[in-house]
């Protein structure tokens, strides 16, 4: 697949609410104004650029890249002694990236710009195009969008050329991304990127093999990983109601150095608050690394009946690094499950989204305690998911989440399939529309 080996890119992981060197607040507050100025203390998350936002090498020694975000925005600059002007930044993103990242839902093979096309490393499904007078952006579902102009904030001054890409401009703010972004020329010509051995500088279409990775949550340098990908890749996410409190259950289909995971939960009067974490609690320290399928659980026994709740699942790899599954948070309205609450018929109550992208939330009700198996299939009636619930007991609104995958995390096409839950002798199905 490769065809010339790439000068120089960036491509990084983000998994966070917050930016590179955050102490808590979740605005960047960044000035762009075309210039770049000295780079300041890190931590300082003033108006400048932290020391630890800028790249410690390219493959161009006369040119530097910085990188930041925030809650609202992604923001970009290229400095240094070379002359930047009339020359473009590209930027592409993969905003669900998976653990493979050749395997997710956008596409390898980037737009052509400046005559040159670059395949990345991971399937991007956004791309931005930014000069001294002129930026667009496209996304990417079936094939590359037409462009969208003038809606990216940049300016420039002398070598200096500053970004802000807000987040909604990608689809909203996603909890991790991967990206690569380099400087090209009018004439073709690819330079200026970071780690410095992802290519070599020069004309022509090329192959980009090297990529940052880092997850933010709780303050991480922006360059600090090196080809490193995602630390857990999670299957499934899960809640139920139980005499006991709400079960929540979570199967990944991988870990990569993973030291274990943390929960949160919140309601509507209420903002997120830790409630579990794998230094007290056994249960959720991980597996390190590992490449077969691991289930989890935990019970959340300070829960009130008819409160709605929110979980949100976090894991930690071996550095530090935090990892919010945002995507797959789950929401359940907690009932005993005894005579008196126990719902009147077996029900999929709702699938939402959809269509859907990246996941789909299944809720469903059990009339009684039985064994429970949740099979997708294509229209063909191919098998392409599955999972299975030993003796789950009687009760309201149980959620589960698809990721779009199937039983091996490989991301299927776009296109409709059938949810079929059979709980005993009961068998119910709908449809649902994946939209890539």
């Amino acid at each position: 697949m490769k065809k010339v080996k790439l000068t120089t890119a960036i491509i990084v992981v983000l998994s966070s609410l917050l930016y590179g060197t955050s102490t808590g607040s979740t605005a960047r507050g960044l000035d762009i104004d075309g210039s770049i100025g000295s780079t300041v203390s890190n931590g300082t998350n003033g108006t400048s650029w932290e020391t630890d936002e800028k790249a410690s090498n390219t493959t161009s020694s006369n040119v530097d890249v910085y990188l930041t975000w925030d809650n609202t925005n992604l923001y970009i600059a290229y400095g240094g002694t070379s002359n930047n002007t009339g020359e473009a930044i590209v930027l592409y993103v993969d905003t669900d990236p998976n653990s493979t990242p050749a395997n997710g839902t956008g596409t390898i093979t980037g737009f052509t710009y400046d005559g040159t096309t670059l395949t990345t490393p991971f399937t991007s499904n956004f791309v931005a195009y930014i000069k001294s007078d002129y930026d667009e952006f496209r996304t990417y579902s079936s094939g590359w969008s037409s462009q969208t102009s003038s809606e990216i904030t940049r300016s420039n001054s002398g070598n200096d050329l500053e970004a802000k890409i807000p987040w909604s401009k990608m689809g909203g703010k996603p909890s991790s991304i991967y990206f690569i972004a380099y400087k090209v020329s009018s004439g073709g010509y690819k330079y200026g990127g970071a780690p410095g051995d992802i290519f070599t500088d020069g004309t022509g279409d090329a192959t980009a093999g090297h990529y940052f990775s880092a997850t933010i949550s709780s303050g991480q340098n922006p360059f600090g990983g090196y080809d490193t990908s995602l630390p857990v890749e999670l299957s499934s996410f899960s809640a139920r109601s139980t005499s006991g409190g709400v079960a929540l259950n979570w199967v990944t289909d991988s870990e990569i150095e993973n030291h274990g995971f943390i929960l949160s939960r919140k309601t509507v009067s209420e903002n997120w608050t830790e409630i579990a974490h794998f230094s007290t609690h056994k249960a959720l320290e991980g597996n390190g690394s590992t490449n077969s399928a691991s289930s989890y659980d935990f019970t959340d026994a300070q829960v009130r009946e008819g409160i709605s709740y929110s979980y949100l699942l976090s894991d930690v790899d071996y550095k530090g690094q935090r990892v919010d599954h945002t995507q797959d948070a789950v929401q359940i309205t907690y009932v005993i499950p005894d005579a008196s609450v126990r719902p009147l018929t077996f029900d999929i109550k709702g699938l939402f989204p959809n269509p859907f992208n990246p996941s789909v939330t299944i809720s469903y009700d059990l009339i009684e305690a039985t064994d429970l198996s949740v099979n997708i299939y294509s229209l063909t009636g191919e098998l392409v998911w599955s999972q299975s619930i030993a003796n789950q007991p009687a009760a309201k609104d149980y959620t589960l989440t698809w990721n779009g995958t199937d039983n091996k995390a490989v991301n299927v096409p776009s296109g409709i399939y059938l949810i079929n839950i059979r709980a005993g002798n009961q068998n119910l199905t709908q449809k649902v529309t994946l939209l890539r």
